[in-house]
């Protein structure tokens, strides 16, 4: 999985800042299923403790 694979998501998270991201990409990542996290980590720039608080 890329970046470019999701632009038009990746589009759409843009527009969103920091903590209303959150959710967004938590919910992403639980769609990816197993190693979604890291996956929306790399993608994203955001921490995979972040994004796995967001998932609890």
């Amino acid at each position: 999985m890329t970046a470019e694979g999701h632009e038009r998501w990746l589009d759409i998270l843009s527009l969103l800042d920091g903590r209303p991201a959150r959710p967004y990409v938590a919910e992403k990542a639980i769609e990816l299923g197993r190693s979604g996290v890291s996956k929306m980590s790399e993608i994203t720039g955001t921490s995979r403790p972040t994004i796995m608080q967001e998932v609890a």
